[in-house]
Parts: C-alpha cells; structure tokens; sequence
C-alpha cells in the first residue's frame, strides 16, 4: 500500500483535524502538507484505524514549530512565548 495515496483519500479529514489544531485554516492546510512530508519520508505502515496516529504526528508538528519559533499568532499580534521548566521543589502558584 502506498502510504500517501491511501492518506490523500482522506483529505478533506486530515484538513479539519488540523484547522482544529491551528484554528486557522491557512495553516491547517500547512500542517497538513508537512504531515504529507512526514509520513513519506518515514517508514511507517497504516493500519485499519490511522485517525488517531495521524492527529498525533500534526499535533507533533504543529507543537515542535510552535516551541521552535516560540511565538503564538493571537489575531494580528504576534506575541512571544517563554516556556518555563517547574520542577517539583520550587513549584510556582
């Protein structure tokens, strides 16, 4: 089975799962070309109920550009993210 075909056949779903993830439809469609990239170049095989696997590897994507551009888009600005590390003996409230 070829995997991008058998996942091309799907489209229209891997789109709103990823506009969920993104909350923009722009994007989504990115998401969903770089989920294409992601599952060509890997050696993964489909099995019979994939929706789950494939939400995992946008929301994969979409997090690791997230945290690598640390910025997150809230209408027209652009705000800057810092993520802190908490560990157990000096927890912040």
């Amino acid at each position: 089975m070829d995997t991008l075909l058998e996942l091309s056949k799907r489209h229209k779903e891997w789109l709103k799962m990823a506009t969920k993830i993104t909350s923009s439809s722009d994007k989504a469609q990115d998401l969903v070309q770089d989920m294409y990239l992601a599952m060509g170049l890997s050696d993964s095989v489909l099995r019979e109920e994939y929706s789950n696997f494939i939400f995992t590897v946008m929301q994969n994507i979409f997090l690791n550009q997230f945290k690598k551009n640390n910025t997150f888009i809230e209408g027209k600005e652009v705000k800057r993210v810092t993520f802190v590390s908490i560990d157990d003996e000096n927890e912040i409230f």
